[in-house]
């Protein structure tokens, strides 16, 4: 209960208990926009809400009722409470109070690009009403970059917002002291407090790595990773040893690869670490679809995993893969919800599921 109640609002049971309702509906389209629901999704009942909010399903009712009058959900006898369209009018007006949205997207190496332009492409038709300034960087120039950008929105007097992608630690703490309307995707880093988050699920994404090697009798686990990690990357790798661990295979069973940008090279290191393998089955499991090309260009006894978790679905053949299961659009619109709410600190990031294809 304490935990469910704090994941909304710092304010004790008590507290939420003698509020007027205006207020305790707002916390409930705070939890509605912090879980991304859409027209059409479902949402707690009664009961739900009590639990949620610490006060009676009586208490919850109403504040259900009300809304259900203004259209913000919709109440189906025995078949649960959604999500209505006046919920979607509603967070439309307050998106359309944005008027320049900054996308920072740190580049850690040529691979990204694709990826970048399409994100691009998603946020411009999300935010039609506002001026979209994409600022792709190198991760060398990334902070004074943001630096930057905190100055420009600070002098602008207009109501502007930033996303942060791949951003490091330092511009984390950064943004989170600025004040500016800021949300992440992707781990906020220990410490880093007053910042949204939307999140891949990592750990999950570790775990069904080994689960698919496993599945194809790999006793042995070469793990192919970037040189410069974030916390995502920390989660997967730890999921990875866990999971190896409990199934029984010894730390000289698992190999870390940090592999180089550069295809070419980085298929070497692939074909090398191959080739000097013990015998046995070998699951290569490659944490950016770059690596995953790189390998397929090689035969032998191994199974392919591509982890990049990514969002465009499946895009390699004769290998598995873990993808995100919300397309880009929907992620985007996580992220705009996630931008509109006020700062606050100890809020669980909303996490995204995972699925091995």
């Amino acid at each position: 209960m304490a935990k469910k109640v704090a994941q909304v609002s710092r304010l004790t049971q008590e507290d939420l208990a003698s509020r007027p309702h205006s207020d305790l509906r707002n916390l409930i389209v705070e939890d509605i926009r912090r879980k991304g629901l859409r027209d059409g999704d479902r949402y707690l009942g009664a009961d739900g809400v009590g639990e949620l909010l610490g006060v009676s399903s009586v208490t919850a009712n109403r504040l259900l009722a009300s809304m259900a009058d203004e259209n913000l959900v919709v109440r189906r006898r025995k078949a649960g409470t959604f999500i209505g369209s006046g919920f979607l009018r509603d967070d439309q007006q307050r998106r359309d109070g944005l008027r320049v949205l900054h996308i920072l997207m740190v580049k850690e190496n040529s691979h990204d690009q694709g990826s970048d332009d399409r994100w691009s492409e998603v946020m411009w038709k999300l935010v039609p009403g506002a001026a979209l300034r994409i600022h792709q960087v190198p991760e060398d120039e990334s902070f004074f970059h943001a630096r930057h950008i905190i100055s420009q929105i600070a002098a602008s007097g207009l109501d502007e917002g930033l996303i942060l992608i791949r951003a490091t630690e330092r511009i984390q703490r950064l943004v989170a002291q600025s004040g500016v309307k800021a949300v992440v995707f992707g781990h906020l880093f220990p410490g880093v407090s007053g910042l949204h988050s939307v999140t891949m699920d990592q750990a999950k994404a570790g775990e069904l790595a080994v689960k698919a090697c496993l599945a194809q009798k790999c006793r042995q686990l070469v793990v192919v990773m970037r040189a410069s990690w974030r916390m995502g990357d920390a989660d997967f790798f730890a999921a990875i040893l866990r999971h190896a661990g409990a199934a029984g295979l010894r730390a000289d069973q698992i190999q870390l690869l940090v592999a180089d940008e550069d295809p070419a090279a980085c298929s070497d290191q692939i074909r090398g670490i191959l080739a000097s393998s013990p015998a046995g089955r070998i699951g290569l499991v490659c944490r950016h679809s770059a690596f995953a090309r790189a390998a397929q260009q090689h035969k032998g006894d191994f199974h392919l995993v591509s982890a990049a978790a990514d969002t465009d679905g499946k895009q390699l053949k004769a290998c598995d893969e873990i993808l995100a299961t919300l397309s880009r659009e929907k992620i985007g619109e996580m992220l705009l919800q996630q931008l509109a709410l006020p700062a606050a600190d100890g809020l669980a990031p909303l996490v995204i599921p995972v699925r091995l294809n």
